[in-house]
């Protein structure tokens, strides 16, 4: 009887042992990667610009969307990038690579490194750049907001 009690003792550590295990540590790859979801192409649909301490709490805005052409953004999964305007009269294509966080991306073209914060909802992509207050300028703080729709 003492050793089925021994043999029973063991199998019960065994067991939660092997719980453990199931249940610990384990990264099986499920959580997706934030990049992926900016991969493709995103047409700017519109262009705001808030002037205050938040775009919550905006003194007020410009709304720049006419001045923004037919602009896509395109992101590739390898981690680079290219935007194409087309105006009147001309096209610009700017190259970068980018690297994202689930909250924001960071895109490096020409030697200069911008941080962005965005949302991705549905279709809608939503980039936001801070700039502070500059009073050499007299311009106070300003949130650029950009709206992207998936093509």
């Amino acid at each position: 009887m003492n050793q089925s009690k021994k043999l029973f003792n063991v199998m019960a550590m065994l067991t939660v042992a092997a719980m453990f295990t199931m249940v610990g540590c384990d990264d099986n790859g499920d959580d997706p990667d934030p990049q992926d979801a900016l991969v493709g192409s995103w047409k700017m649909t519109n262009m705001i610009i808030y002037y205050g301490s938040s775009v919550a709490s905006a003194d007020s805005s410009d709304d720049l969307t006419a001045f923004v052409g037919n602009s896509v953004f395109t992101f590739n999964s390898d981690g680079t990038g290219k935007d194409v305007t087309v105006r009147e009269n001309s096209t610009e294509t700017n190259t970068w690579t980018y690297s994202a966080t689930a909250t924001e991306i960071t895109k490096t073209a020409g030697g200069e490194t911008e941080v962005r914060s965005y949302a991705i909802s549905g279709n809608t992509l939503t980039f936001t750049l801070y700039e502070a207050a500059d009073p050499d300028f007299d311009m106070p703080e300003l949130w650029w907001v950009f709206t992207f729709t998936k093509q």
